[in-house]
């Protein structure tokens, strides 16, 4: 394989890989619109009415209630801990993380792949250039000394 094709063919697997990410960018952002959303339940309306349900009305401080409850923090902040997450949130977060972890593992194996099919074209040259320079010198060197094989012997004068 040539220096052209080598490089050609590395462009083409870049084009290539470009294309995948931006179909996966695409992919994962009609996933999230498709998604059905649901209003936060203080939005919500009563069925057959215009105002939000009664217990939801005019912001009043409500007395705080004794006990475990009133010590357990509320809504989706920090102090609310992976327990109090909904099952299927959870579930699509670990799927996500393992898909990356897969991804990163696979990107990984596959560019020691490249870096070993590297240094085998290498060989103990620096670069791939200086490899097929120096290989083409020894395909010379053996087609002129092939050549020589080939030609009749003269017989010699003693």
């Amino acid at each position: 394989m040539d220096r052209a094709a080598e490089e050609a063919a590395l462009a083409d697997h870049q084009r290539a890989e470009e294309v995948r990410e931006e179909a996966e960018r695409t992919r994962n952002a009609l996933r999230e619109a498709a998604r059905p959303r649901r209003p936060p339940r203080r939005a919500r309306t009563r069925p057959n009415s215009t105002g939000p349900w009664p217990s939801c009305g005019p912001r009043t401080p409500r007395p705080r209630r004794g006990g475990r409850r009133a010590r357990r923090p509320r809504g989706p902040g920090p102090g609310r801990g992976r327990a109090h997450t909904p099952y299927g949130q959870r579930q699509e977060a670990e799927r996500r993380a393992a898909a990356r972890t897969s991804r990163r593992e696979t990107l990984a194996r596959e560019r020691a792949d490249l870096l070993a099919e590297l240094e085998r074209a290498r060989g103990a040259d620096a670069t791939v250039g200086q490899r097929a320079a120096r290989l083409e010198r020894q395909a010379g060197l053996l087609a002129h000394a092939a050549e020589a094989a080939r030609a009749p012997r003269r017989p010699r004068a003693a």
